[in-house]
């Protein structure tokens, strides 16, 4: 099973961003239940109105990797759709305050340029977004797993599209492994779920544990 959230300000939250920082890549495998307006697969936030983020979604029928900062945002889109309903394979990659970039189902890589530095981080989410007085931006999507690494990992798009365990890619490079479809996953916390049918849900930052993968066919199972 994976996590799955159903209303707006269904969420997991962690208390701190897990070491994650400029350079980073993100890859994970998530989908649309049934249908996503905006649903956060992973974000690092500063948990205040201002809204300063580093920002995964599936968004409007497209992936987006987006900084926001000084209340202007800027987005890499996807240069295909998701596949509503189905199980989809995402490629995010932060790499300066210049450089974000994005690719969905192992599709082509698209960037945004524009100067965005968000500050003041202090959160990660998956699900919803905290916005200073309420927790919103989730409509309908599911996640099996997020694995974040340092630096750039473009290279290994084919391999993690095909399946491929990425916690077996680059391991030393690996920041956190977020495993949310088994029900055994050892709990590195504190975790907070806001709502929805998280009870599966972990965060698993490597090197105390890294789940084992559960290969791309069950992903796709997954309810």
């Amino acid at each position: 099973m994976a996590w799955r959230s159903n209303n707006a300000g269904d969420g997991l939250h962690f208390a701190g961003t897990m070491g994650i920082t400029l350079p980073f890549s993100v890859w994970a495998w998530a989908k649309t239940n049934p249908s996503t307006s905006f649903g956060v697969v992973l974000s690092l936030t500063d948990d205040t109105a201002a809204l300063e983020v580093h920002r995964c979604t599936l968004e409007s029928g497209t992936a987006r990797a987006t900084s926001r900062a000084a209340g202007a945002a800027s987005s890499a889109i996807s240069a295909n759709t998701y596949i509503d309903g189905l199980w989809n394979g995402m490629f995010y990659r932060f790499l300066s305050t210049t450089s974000r970039s994005v690719s969905l189902n192992g599709g082509a890589i698209v960037t945004s340029t524009t100067n965005r530095n968000p500050t003041g981080l202090v959160s990660t989410r998956i699900g919803s977004q905290f916005t200073g007085a309420v927790l919103n931006g989730n409509i309908g999507i599911d996640v099996g797993t997020v694995t974040v690494w340092s630096g750039d990992m473009e290279a290994h798009i084919p391999r993690l599209y095909a399946g491929v365990n990425p916690a077996t890619i680059a391991p030393e490079s690996i920041l956190a492994h977020l495993d949310l479809e088994g029900p055994n996953c050892i709990k590195h916390g504190p975790l907070t779920v806001n709502s929805g049918s998280a009870n599966s849900g972990c965060f698993i930052p490597p090197p105390v544990h890294v789940s084992p993968w559960r290969d791309r066919a069950r992903v796709r199972r997954a309810a």
